[in-house]
């Protein structure tokens, strides 16, 4: 991932921008699996959700703080993004080095005679919770067309990347109480309320020219990664057992950025026929049938 930024930040031409954004979300792909197995298998499951939960805070604060020292550096280096992007190398560079410093319990393998399925199927179960959430991420357009949509409305780039901010502090302030509830209730309902805040902040975000209503709408969905993300990642790994936790990650994260892919293409293409509104709505509406469906598979479970 680390590589992959740097491609883009010596990048003079859009094959080299391609080259490394794809080398990054390789990098994102084979490092988030394993880590999320890693957390599951770290905690007891009845605390997966605040786990989980916790590592979104950790990541988000440096969602946070992130754009404010982007902010600063431009301001300090006259505007120059290229410049500002090769500072942030250097964290990058220290987060991978710090990954050395994790230690693992390592267990002995154990002599099997022979072994008929080396690889066990996933449970049923498991499987139709990831159909479940890949069907409803497939209305989870980009968060860029969601800042595209702030600029349309008037705001400038530092409004947009404030908001951007605003989104994110909501967020740390949520996955953890999230991830909580999660294990106290049911990742289900957690899950569903983080819809129902994504398809009002669309709704609002769709129809609205209004910059204070914006900005509220903006916060509301920063509810939606607090309450969804870590969540659905509690929700798989309290499905799985220890010989396939991470196969199990594994596949529902790569399901999911097959779904964010195609959200992304609908959503862009829409986009880029002049129908900025209509995604947001789509997307709402989308996410609205997705938390009744959780809502209501809820109820049915704790009505048998």
């Amino acid at each position: 991932a680390g590589v992959g930024k740097a491609l883009v930040v010596v990048a003079t031409s859009w094959p080299l921008v391609f080259l490394g954004r794809v080398t990054d979300r390789i990098g994102k792909g084979m490092r988030s699996a394993p880590r999320d197995a890693l957390i599951s298998d770290s905690v007891d499951k009845a605390h997966l959700g605040r786990a989980f939960g916790f590592h979104r805070t950790g990541d988000n604060i440096g969602a946070v703080i992130g754009p404010g020292i982007a902010l600063i550096g431009l301001a300090m280096l006259d505007g120059d993004v290229r410049a500002v992007a090769k500072w942030a190398l250097i964290p990058a560079v220290i987060s991978g080095l710090l990954t050395l410093l994790i230690k693992e319990n390592f267990v002995k393998p154990q002599k099997i005679k022979s072994v008929k399925t080396p690889h066990p199927e996933l449970p049923r179960t498991l499987k139709r919770a990831i159909a479940l959430l890949v069907l409803i991420q497939l209305t989870n357009i980009p968060d860029v067309l969601l800042l595209l949509r702030l600029h349309d409305i008037g705001f400038s780039t530092q409004g947009v990347v404030l908001s951007y901010m605003l989104f994110s502090g909501v967020t740390v302030l949520a996955a953890f109480p999230g991830g909580y509830i999660a294990d106290k209730l049911s990742p289900r309902i957690v899950y569903s309320v983080g819809l129902l805040a994504f398809a009002i902040a669309y709704a609002i975000l769709g129809s609205t020219q209004n910059h204070t209503l914006a900005l509220i709408a903006l916060a509301l969905y920063g509810l939606f990664p607090a309450l969804t993300d870590g969540v659905g990642k509690a929700w798989i790994a309290g499905l799985s057992e220890d010989n396939h936790r991470g196969r199990a990650q594994g596949v529902y994260q790569a399901s999911m950025n097959f779904a964010v892919l195609g959200a992304g293409i609908w959503g862009g293409a829409m986009w880029s026929k002049g129908d900025i509104q209509w995604p947001l709505i789509v997307a709402a509406i989308g996410a609205l049938i997705g938390a009744l469906i959780l809502a209501v598979g809820h109820l049915r479970r704790a009505q048998s």
